[in-house]
């Protein structure tokens, strides 16, 4: 019976079409879905930064409201004692708040009898605001509730524009009048909408009057995202600012601009694009079908030649180990003996690629074990007393990492056996390889006599050469300490 890979290939312009259309149909969902979720995005932009201004907004409004309602308790429960201290603390309040105007004294009568600042408002002095419309009905009501009172945004007779906040003062069994301060927030707010400027924000009083504007206006021909709030004043009538914020059109314009359709036609265009890669792969796979039997020969071959490699490093370690037994020089077996144990390093690679079906990762706890029993049976551990332990967990590396690292180590052992222990001393050699997130740490230590660390460093004999060159080629950063026996921690990314 004939698969599925065998009748596909026939068919290439049905195979194409069915492709491209479920293809087309998912990426055009996906752009839809990703453009509502930038518009949820925007949206949820514009909400937070308006909840935030909102909130800026209001603790000043209170603070500024409640700096004059202070002033107001100090003077009602001293019985009016305190009013002598009325001008200094009018202008304190006026020098910690840069957004009042001004503060003024208005008597029972409705007449204006002290300004602060004084010479900025000398207009004002005297004039008695029962003869102001758009002054005499709220402060006579407010007069009457002794309820706190702001005005909508009027402009000034000393000129420019600024809210009235009128506080009734109450001693001795009767109205007083009033503190009743001039407030212009437009500086204070735009300070606190400094790094927003990607956001319109427009403030209107209760009576619709726009009195302060930050941003770009916006184009209200394209989509906008909005977000509205009432201010509710803090005084006891049913007063309350109307706040809006929008998004900017240039802030948010690539999210929602025709370019975005460019967007999909690009994914579609993709989409057909990949269909016609499916026809390749399609025919691909039948051609290398075909060809499976040329790349099983070509494994054997790479299999044989790590097995012949292996082979010619098995007859110059046995070359040289007859050649130490024929010589009655101790150290020129010493220095046999070294190159043996190096040369079976790279041996048990190669035996390793010989035995397995990956010629690009290598089990490197499998070659551990096999590298440190022959070794540990150089060296005779067990009739010295001294234990090896190695931890590798199941981390695998190519060729070009395994041969250094593997050498690394055999030098490593090498020297602890030889230097760390003196005489017939017990000792305990740990070893510890783990690969993480690609990278492979290592750390070896002994509890043996130690050393210098400059020796390490700066040593030319071969095996500290060696070493300090392996980690070189690994691309290895390292630490070392010698203090209590030996310790070297070193970590290099993997291939």
């Amino acid at each position: 019976m004939k698969s599925i890979c065998d009748w596909l290939p026939g068919y290439p312009g049905f195979i194409a079409a069915i492709t491209g259309l479920i293809l087309g149909m998912f990426l055009l969902w996906t752009w839809q879905q990703e453009r509502e979720a930038v518009r949820q995005i925007n949206q949820s932009n514009v909400d937070s930064t308006g909840e935030f201004v909102s909130d800026m907004f209001r603790a000043v409004l209170d603070d500024h409201v409640q700096s004059l309602q202070n002033l107001k308790k100090r003077i009602e429960y001293s019985g009016g004692e305190y009013f002598d201290n009325w001008t200094f603390d009018a202008g304190l309040i006026r020098d910690q708040r840069p957004s009042t105007r001004m503060i003024q004294w208005i008597d029972s009568t409705g007449t204006i009898s002290r300004n602060v600042p004084h010479s900025e408002n000398l207009a004002a002095l005297g004039m008695n605001i029962l003869e102001l419309d758009y002054r005499r009905n709220d402060w006579l009501e407010m007069k009457e509730s002794g309820d706190t009172n702001i005005t909508p945004w009027l402009e000034l007779v000393q000129g420019n524009h600024a809210f009235i906040v009128d506080v009734p003062i109450y001693f001795d069994g009767g109205f007083q009048g009033s503190i009743s301060s001039g407030l212009d927030f437009t500086n204070r707010f735009e300070q606190m909408l400094i790094g927003r400027e990607q956001f319109s924000v427009k403030i209107y009083d209760d009576e619709g009057t726009l009195f302060f504007q930050s941003g770009i206006a916006i184009d209200e021909t394209s989509e906008v995202y909005r977000f509205d709030d009432e201010l509710s004043l803090p005084s006891d009538l049913n007063r309350f600012w109307v706040l809006e914020v929008s998004s900017n059109q240039p802030f948010f314009e690539s999210d929602i601009s025709p370019g975005s359709v460019g967007e999909l036609l690009l994914k579609l265009s993709l989409a057909l694009l990949i269909s016609m890669l499916f026809w390749i792969i399609l025919v691909a796979y039948r051609t290398s079908s075909q060809k499976q039997p040329a790349q099983d020969e070509n494994r054997i071959l790479i299999s044989e030649i790590h097995h012949r490699v292996k082979n010619n490093l098995a007859i110059i370690s046995g070359l040289l180990q007859i050649q130490g037994l024929e010589t009655e020089s101790e150290e020129l077996k010493k220095v046999l003996q070294n190159t043996q144990d190096r040369i079976h390093s790279i041996a048990g690679v190669h035996e390793l690629l010989y035995n397995t079906d990956q010629f690009h990762d290598i089990p490197f706890s499998i070659y551990l074990d096999r590298l440190s029993d022959q070794l540990l049976g150089v060296y005779s551990t067990r009739e010295r007393g001294i234990d090896f332990c190695p931890e590798c967990s199941d981390l695998l590396l190519n060729i070009n990492q395994a041969i250094p690292l593997g050498m690394l180590i055999s030098e490593l052992i090498t020297n602890s056996f030889k230097h760390a222990f003196e005489g017939d001393s017990r000792g305990t050699i740990e070893l510890s390889l783990k690969a993480e997130n690609g990278i492979v740490r290592v750390v070896y230590r002994d509890n043996g006599i130690g050393f210098d660390p400059d020796i390490f460093k700066k040593s030319s004999g071969i095996g500290f050469t060696i070493i300090r060159t392996l980690l070189d080629q690994l691309e290895a950063t390292y630490t070392m300490d010698s203090e209590n026996g030996f310790y070297l921690s070193f970590r290099f990314y993997q291939d």
